[in-house]
């Protein structure tokens, strides 16, 4: 009898042992699992992991606003330590009620269905310069032009032209005439669509300016008026008033279709200006074109036309080959800490 409850008390022992065994393990798992659930970090975004989404409440546990997307970005910006566990598809997940920012609001929600972002912080999409140039004055060369590419409203009075006279430029007062003339491109026999505008010395007159601020009549110190272009890799430096200018140029891709007709693909292509003055160098970007079709930007004219001794720049911001887009660029201007402002621009089209 005596050896038959002996038996019995170590199998009673077992049986507990195996109990406590069973419920330490137990504890020590909920200790983990709470532990992580009190990992999540504040103010660092975190993404829901539900792909169903996920209940946001008023408080812990709380009354449901709404939901957030499978997804969906949010930032936790409070700790409750209120740790539950719940069955979820059968499953047991333990994790803490947080409050997360919504709105200008705390909400709270379960974080055992958040997880790290994955979402890449987006890159600030560069903007071209010329897209948000905001301007009222007129910048066009003599010439002929389809009927909309010479506005209605432009006037022929309080015109300036910058003269060409033997490689001596300035700025000088002009007469203006618009005329009709026949459009070869859309006009059918008879008609005359087309425009003509002329200054009053139409052989030596390089480019018509309206209503641009600044401008009086004067000589201009010219730095460059042949086309070229700025290829990446290859700045262009010059000197000016006893500081140094380089019109630099950045570009993903840059390969030649017909170096002799300075055709070239380009993707990405960045137009910078940088000035260097006292050892202090100053730098801005002038143009950002993702593509080209047959045709490349150019430098058309570099001089001080405003007359502030720094140099102005007129550029083919075009990057089709079936149109061009003088673009005028003064420094007078010019905002704080930057070289150039547009203050122009003129688009036509060929054939």
């Amino acid at each position: 009898m005596k050896k038959l409850i002996t038996i019995l008390a170590l199998v009673l022992s077992i049986v507990s042992c195996k109990k406590e065994t069973k419920k330490s393990t137990h504890q020590l798992k909920t200790a983990i699992e709470t532990e992580e659930a009190i990992k999540t970090p504040l103010n660092i975004p975190k993404s829901v992991a539900a792909r169903s989404g996920l209940n946001f409440r008023v408080a812990p546990k709380g009354k449901v606003i709404s939901k957030f997307k499978y997804n969906a970005e949010v930032v936790v910006v409070e700790k409750t330590g209120i740790i539950e566990k719940i069955t979820d598809n059968g499953q047991q997940v333990t994790g803490e009620w947080v409050g997360v920012k919504h709105n200008d609001k705390v909400v709270y929600v379960f974080d055992a269905f958040l997880t790290k972002s994955k979402n890449k912080p987006r890159k600030k999409e560069l903007k071209n310069p010329i897209d948000i140039a905001v301007f009222e004055g007129y910048i066009i060369q003599p010439g002929e032009y389809h009927n909309e590419e010479i506005p209605d409203e432009i006037n022929t009075q309080n015109w300036l032209g910058i003269f060409n006279d033997n490689g001596n430029y300035s700025v000088k007062k002009t007469a203006v005439t618009i005329t009709k003339v026949h459009d070869a491109i859309v006009d059918n026999t008879g008609e005359n669509t087309g425009k003509k505008i002329t200054a009053t010395n139409p052989k030596n007159c390089y480019l018509l300016l309206n209503n641009i601020l600044h401008l009086t009549e004067r000589s201009v110190d010219t730095i460059v008026t042949k086309p070229f272009i700025v290829h990446p890799e290859k700045p262009f430096s010059f000197d000016f008033n006893n500081n140094n200018y380089s019109l630099s140029a950045t570009a993903e891709e840059y390969n030649s279709l017909n170096p002799e007709e300075n055709l070239f693909n380009a993707k990405d292509y960045k137009l910078y200006l940088e000035k260097t003055e006292n050892g202090i160098k100053t730098k801005q970007l002038l143009l950002f074109e993702k593509f080209f079709d047959d045709k490349m930007i150019k430098i058309l004219f570099i001089g001080d036309i405003d007359g502030d001794g720094i140099p102005d720049l007129l550029i083919d911001t075009s990057n089709h080959y079936n149109s061009s887009i003088p673009t005028l660029y003064l420094s007078k201007e010019a905002k704080k800490n930057d070289l150039l402002r547009i203050v122009s621009l003129h688009t036509s089209v060929g054939c």
